[in-house]
This record gives C-alpha cells, structure tokens and sequence, in this order.
C-alpha cells in the first residue's frame, strides 16, 4: 500500500466516510435485479408458449367439434331425406303405377341404402347413447315401414297386371291377405293407395320424423356446449395473453437491451399492424412469431369473411355484377368528380315473354348471358351493373373522343352475338340509353339516359341512343310519356336499326 493510502485509511474522514459506504452497499444489487428479471422474463416467457400453444388447441378443438357436428347432422338429414324419398316414390307409384317408380324404391331399398350409410359414417365418432339410440330407431321404424310399402307395391302391382318375375324376391315372395287376394283389380289399387295414404301410415312417418329430430336436437345442442366452451376458454387464453405482453413491456422498461431486442420492438411492431388493419409482422422472440402465427390465421379467416361479406353486399348473385347498391354509393362518389362521366341503361327486350314462354331457368340464363357479354365487351375499368329484372347499368368514369360510336360499336356487337340462339336461350335484343355529364354525376344524369332509352324502345327497340341537351326538353317530354312535337328521329345506331 502507498504512503498516500496508507494516510487516508487512517485519517478521521475516512474511518467516518466507511460506514455510509457500507450501508450503500447492502441495497439492491444490478445483478440481483438482473437475475430477477430474468428470471421473470423466462417465466413469462413459458406462460406466453402455454397459452400460444393453448389457444392453438382450443381453436383446433373448436374446428373439430363444428365438423362432428356438421357430420352429425348430415347423417340426420340422410335419414329424413331417405324415408321421405322411400314414402314418394311408393306413393306415386301407386297412384300412377308407372314402373320407374318402383325401379327407384328398390334401388334406394336394397341398392343406395343412404341411411343405413348414414348411421355407418357415425360409427367413427363419438356420439352419446341416447343420440345413437334415436338415430337407430328413426331407421328400425322407417325399416318397419318398408314391409308396409312393399305390401302396396305388390298389390298395385297385382292391380297394373305388371309381370311379378321382374320384381325384387321380396315382392314375389309376398304373401297377400285372405281379403286382399279377393279384391278387384280396382279394389287392390285403392287398398295399396289406403296403406301409405292411412293414419297409420302417417303416424308411422312422424315417428319416424320424431326420432330424427331428437337426434338433431340432441347434436344440436352438444354442439353449443362445445362451442361456448372453447369460446370461454379462447377468452381466459387472450386475457391471459394480453396479462403477459403487459408484464413484459413493463420489464422492458426495467432492462433496456432485453426489452428493445425482445419487447418493446415487437409490441410497437404488433400494435401498428393492429391499428392499420394489417398481420402482425414475424419478429422478435420465437414466442412472438407464434403469436403473431395464430394471429394472422386468425385474421386472415376474418378478412376473408369480411371479404365475402362485402362482395355479397355489393354484386348480384345471379350475375355476378354489382347490384343497386353500389350503384347508388357510385352515383355519390362520382357526383363530386370534376371529370365527364357516362351513363348507359339497357333493358333486355320482351323479356318477360321469354320467362312465360321458355320458364324462369330460361330467363335467369338468359340474364347470364347479358351480363357475360356486357362485362367481356366494356373495359375493366367501366362498372357494369344489375339494376334489378332486366335491367341493366353501365357507369363509364371518362369520355375520351369518339367514344359515342365506340359504345354503338360496342352495344351493335352485343346485339350481333345475343340474336344467335346460346343452348335453351332464345335469340335476344337490348334497347340502350345512353347519356353524359360535364363533370360528376348529377341528378339529371340518370333522367336524361332513361330519356335515351325511351326514345330506342318508341322506335322499335334494339337499338342505341344518345340524350342530345339541345333535344333535352323533347327527352324529358318522353319520359314523362307526352308525345314528340318536333319531328326528330332517334339517334340509335343505324346498324342496330336496319337489324
């Protein structure tokens, strides 16, 4: 030791400075609070894998008990749909007894077996007693019920003086009552009527339909349960969750380089994703990137529900187009643009008479076909659109020079194709209305199209006019149903007209 250190040890304010020192000495320690922390930080850690891994297996439980419960009730549904289609086709073949009836009774019997097959796929899973007892009675009383219906068939069959050899051995082999083999043809007709049209006969089917519906009631409610409980169960994961990302920010705050690296940078991270509606990013600790894994699956189901919800909300399910909806939310988002914007209605001509004349199926495809042409003939960038019925919208956001006889290009080859039959439907034709605005799309600019198109149909339909501002009064007369006094003809395309 120095001089100097020798001196200072010995002096008086040293000896009086040793004892505060002492004291400062025996507080908290930075390893101790290091180990602390890292200690917590591991634990949390381990809690975060848990319940990641947790919310995991609650979700896949969750999935697993809607597909048991999606496979229940198919089974159930088979059972119905089996008897009932059994009692049909037994009761048309005795009211009519046309053959192809009984054909399909024995398929379904001895062949299909779709409720039998149904029961069989409930064998892998674990269905409770009572449920498997009610879904095996509806098929031992709807299996009771054939004898029944086998005896009609034979008696209607014996009635038609239908050749029995070609009949299933269990009609051949049936026995007939002592009072049933004395009856008239007419009378064994009737008597097979009575027994699948009788009291007995429908009390049978309610059973039968009962039986059924326990069935479904029963899975039904299971998979409630299964449902609300992995719901509470998800909810106590997130919670806990939300608890442990709160517990590590606040440590990371504590220690600096460990909550940069492994905290504070992912949960900025995660929650600007969640404010910008987008997946949480894979950063940070491996704990957080399954985290951020379940997140995003998560997610990603909601946005794709959100998705096919929208598009319900705004497209036609028949066509495909959009629907009135968007275009009235169109129609106020244009009507504040500063730029030119089109608008063309079309109706498809005498349409109801193709729905009276060729059915609705006709008419719907008929529609289709409309629909595919105006969408394939426009560009990708115009909104076609399905008013409703029959008629149609075609918004165009600009007006570039010559676009008058593009769009009478345009509605002329639609026509062109539509007058050639396509499968059921029959030869077509569109009257069109066409009509622009300055800028945006005003009020008006729907009256003054629609003014158009009545014009197209005055002249004969299938054809393509344009609202003139200087015939504007003559348009609006129109479409008020008030006749002409100026003389004018329509501007449809001539093309159209002489077709």
């Amino acid at each position: 030791m120095s001089e100097r250190t020798s001196r200072q040890a010995s002096s008086p304010e040293h000896a009086a400075e040793s004892p505060s020192r002492a004291h400062r000495a025996r507080g908290l320690r930075l390893v101790l609070v290091n180990s602390v922390i890292l200690i917590l930080t591991m634990a949390l850690f381990v809690f975060l894998i848990h319940t990641t891994i947790h919310m995991a297996d609650e979700y896949k439980r969750s999935a697993k008990a809607m597909e048991t419960y999606i496979a229940w009730e198919e089974a159930g549904q088979s059972v119905r749909r089996g008897s009932d289609l059994l009692t049909d086709l037994v009761r048309l073949f005795v009211q009519t007894l046309d053959r192809k009836y009984a054909d399909r009774y024995f398929m379904e019997v001895y062949s299909t077996r779709s409720r039998e097959t149904a029961v069989e796929r409930l064998a892998g899973e674990h269905v409770r007693a009572g449920e498997h007892n009610c879904i095996h009675t509806g098929i031992a009383l709807s299996n009771a019920l054939t004898h029944r219906e086998i005896y009609a068939i034979r008696l209607a069959a014996e009635a038609a003086h239908l050749d029995l050899a070609t009949f299933p051995e269990q009609v051949r082999e049936l026995r007939l009552s002592a009072a049933d083999r004395q009856l008239s043809p007419e009378g064994k007709a009737a008597r097979a009527r009575e027994l699948v049209f009788d009291r007995e006969y429908r009390e049978a089917k309610l059973k039968i339909l009962n039986a059924v519906s326990h069935f479904m009631e029963d899975v039904l409610v299971r998979a409630r349960e299964a449902q609300l409980q992995s719901t509470e169960d998800l909810g106590i994961v997130l919670a806990r969750q939300r608890l442990f990302l709160v517990a590590l920010s606040l440590l990371a705050v504590i220690t600096f380089v460990m909550g940069i690296i492994l905290v504070i940078r992912p949960l900025r991270i995660f929650n600007r994703c969640i404010r910008e509606g987008r997946p949480l990013a894979s950063v940070g600790a491996q704990e957080f990137r399954e985290l951020a894994g379940t997140y995003n699956e998560i997610f990603a189901l909601k946005e794709q529900q959100d998705m096919l919800l929208r598009h319900k909300a705004e497209h036609d399910p028949l066509t495909e187009l959009l629907n009135r909806s968007a275009f009235d939310g169109l129609r106020q988002v244009l009507n504040g643009e500063d730029h030119p914007v089109g608008l063309i209605l079309l109706d498809v001509d005498h349409f109801k008479e193709v729905n009276d004349i060729h059915g609705h199926e006709v008419g719907d495809a008929a529609l289709k076909r409309v629909a595919t042409l105006l969408r394939t003939t426009f560009r990708s960038g115009d909104f076609c659109i399905r008013l409703g019925g029959d008629e149609f919208a075609v918004i165009l956001t600009d007006r570039a020079p010559g676009i008058r006889q593009v769009i009478a290009d345009k509605i002329a080859a639609i026509n062109e194709a539509l007058s050639s039959p396509e499968g059921a439907v029959p030869p077509l034709s569109i009257s069109v209305g066409v009509a622009f605005s300055r800028a945006g799309f005003p009020d008006s600019l729907y009256g003054d199209a629609d003014s158009a198109l009545y014009r197209v149909k005055e002249g004969g339909r299938r054809g393509c006019a344009f609202f003139e501002e200087t015939g504007a009064g003559a348009d609006r007369s129109a479409r008020e149903g008030r006749p002409r006094h100026d003389g004018s003809t329509t501007d449809a395309d001539p093309a159209a007209r002489d077709a």
